[in-house]
């Protein structure tokens, strides 16, 4: 392994292996040191693979407080919190952050990026490096509620989704792809390993190792990697290793739920359904099913009543879909921040130091942006590392922080 190198990434999904990949093109001598025992352990893997751009925007929003109490009488409840003491100064700050004025100016921010994003997954298709990439446009669908004015007609409708059943309004999402995450992690490990870059599952990084006030490296297997230095990509691992660096990063997990179904007659394009804020994919060989937000679960077994709720919307929303089994089921933490808004920035209390996590569902979206921001900034001097709304360092330090 190596024992020295320009930047070491820690974490190998889709943030980090993207971000591996536009530092290693750009010349950097660069190591990718993930935990898991290969591609795709994690988010990374169980996504619904769609590239919507218009939808990104922070997690908290007045709208999404006020269907809180809505969301109680659904079944499977959209959003559910688990209560639990520690999670109490974490949502307090993350209802604090729906203000109308900071949403707007994040909202903004985010649809920047995440249009940038995508023009970058397509980028990326074009050269060859995501070969399950396909814009297919997306149906999104009200079966309860009537959603906002410019719906299609039931005609188009069941024109673009022949096993649609009725519903109440439906709009066409012209502007969305869908990508098979874990193909696309490993496309671009692939291609990050041809730049040069080296790749190393099952390495499990036990802290960053910082000395006289600026990064060194990390310690695996009590050795010292060396690198001037190092990303922090690790989902919800990241709050432990950027706390020995002196930084503070609330993350907390928003477990969400996949059901990959082995369907005949699936629809061919994303279905998203708006009031149970679901949305069923075309993946090779399987529809997906994904959805669902609940905090304070953490290390909770699965769910199966959840899951199964999931499966009957479907049953019930497409009855032209026979579902011939379940092929599998997930349930995990997407990785959401204290104030709902990605954490991608250099840290000041370690100089060398950057983190790229906090992308709660929006990961696999704003993934190439995020790669690029991180490029540019360690590689090229640009100010991408130091936006206000994105850096780690608005939550403050790590008291009592010793460096090593």
């Amino acid at each position: 392994m190596v024992d020295s190198c320009d930047v070491i990434v820690v974490g190998a999904g889709v943030v980090g292996a993207t971000t591996a990949y536009e530092l290693a093109r750009r010349g950097a001598r660069v190591a990718v040191l993930d935990r898991a025992p290969d591609v795709g352990g994690g988010c990374s893997y169980a996504n619904a693979g769609v590239i919507a751009a218009s939808h990104v925007g922070p997690l908290a929003t007045p709208a999404l407080v006020a269907e809180g109490a809505h969301q109680v009488f659904t079944n499977p409840p959209a959003v559910r919190v688990n209560p639990q003491p520690s999670l109490v100064p974490w949502m307090a700050r993350l209802m604090s952050s729906a203000r109308s004025r900071r949403v707007s100016i994040a909202t903004a921010r985010l649809q920047e990026l995440a249009h940038r994003s995508a023009a970058q997954h397509r980028a990326y298709a074009d050269a060859g490096l995501s070969d399950t990439y396909r814009e297919t446009g997306a149906l999104e669908i009200y079966v309860t509620d009537e959603g906002p004015a410019g719906a299609i007609s039931d005609e188009e409708a069941h024109r673009l989704v022949p096993a649609l059943g009725q519903v109440r309004s439906a709009y066409w999402q012209i502007d969305e792809a869908v990508v098979e995450s874990r193909s696309y992690v490993r496309s671009m490990l692939t291609a990050a390993g041809n730049a040069g870059a080296e790749v190393r599952f099952g390495t499990p990084v036990e802290r960053v190792v910082v000395d006289a006030g600026r990064v060194r490296g990390v310690q695996v297997g009590g050795e010292l990697v060396t690198a001037e230095n190092v990303v922090l990509a690790t989902g919800l691992d990241t709050p432990a290793l950027a706390g020995a660096a002196g930084l503070r990063i609330p993350l907390r997990g928003g477990r969400g739920y996949v059901i990959d179904l082995d369907a005949d007659n699936a629809p061919t394009i994303p279905v998203r359904f708006k009031e149970r804020r679901m949305v069923v994919s075309p993946m090779p060989g399987r529809l997906r099913v994904c959805g669902l937000m609940e905090f304070g679960a953490e290390g909770r077994p699965l769910d199966q009543r959840r899951a199964d709720a999931m499966v009957q919307v479907v049953t019930d929303a497409l009855p032209g879909v026979r579902i011939n089994g379940v092929l599998d089921t997930w349930a995990g933490e997407r990785p959401c921040a204290a104030d709902g808004v990605p954490v991608i920035g250099a840290s000041s209390a370690a100089p060398g130091v950057t983190v790229a996590a906090g992308h709660g569902m929006w990961g696999l979206v704003l993934a190439p942006v995020t790669a690029e921001m991180v490029a540019t900034g360690l590689l090229e001097g640009a100010p991408t590392l130091h936006d206000p709304l994105l850096t780690p360092n608005r939550f403050g330090g790590v008291r009592g922080h010793v460096a090593a």
